[in-house]
């Protein structure tokens, strides 16, 4: 679970290192569309979050919303590639901001449902053990995100988005399918 919510969670430091280079070295967006970027996601989070987790009370509903999520993740990053790719200032700056608004999607869906499974799988008296533990994905995909993808996103372009966005879709996918699962009894800690 927590290397599942590290991939998922990459959408951090495609916000905040990525998508700034990326629009600042590679789009013909002005640069201060990576701020309003940052700030659209912030302002739709704290308008969708709530709302959104509040849906997710069963196994299906936590599916569902995984697949969103990585479905949403996958698509915001081709958005965010193919700004790269055309030219002039608008269309650039609309589909970065499109994307971040699909991103943000994809992050908010993602969270709620690691985090259902995360606090359905926690044996009696472990929960702060299992919490510590998934709570390092943030750490990881802070971390270690921009080593591993700002590179393979400025040295391949828009195949380095589509790469990274077919890992997130993927770890959605395996989440998915790892929650139906979730009714297993967990294994103990030592």
């Amino acid at each position: 679970m927590t290397g599942l919510s590290a991939l998922l969670q990459l959408t951090m430091p495609v916000l905040s290192v990525i998508l700034p280079l990326w629009v600042a070295t590679r789009t013909g967006a002005p640069e201060w569309v990576a701020a309003v970027a940052l700030g659209l996601n912030t302002i739709l989070v704290l308008l969708l979050q709530t709302a959104w987790a509040a849906r997710i009370g069963s196994v299906t509903a936590a599916r569902r919303s995984a697949v969103t999520a990585g479905t949403a993740l996958l698509v915001s990053c081709v958005l965010i590639g193919l700004a790269g790719s055309v030219g002039g200032a608008v269309l650039p700056t609309v589909l970065v901001l499109i994307g971040v608004t699909v991103l943000t999607a994809g992050e908010i869906g993602a969270g709620a449902a690691t985090w259902f499974v995360a606090f359905r799988s926690v044996p009696e008296g472990a929960q702060g053990q299992y919490q510590a533990v998934f709570g390092m994905a943030a750490s990881f995909a802070r971390i270690i995100g921009p080593a591993l993808v700002l590179p393979l996103v400025l040295a391949t372009g828009e195949i380095g988005w589509l790469a990274v966005g077919a890992v997130m879709a993927a770890a959605g996918i395996v989440l998915s399918a790892i929650t139906g699962r979730s009714d297993r009894t967990p294994p103990q800690l030592g």
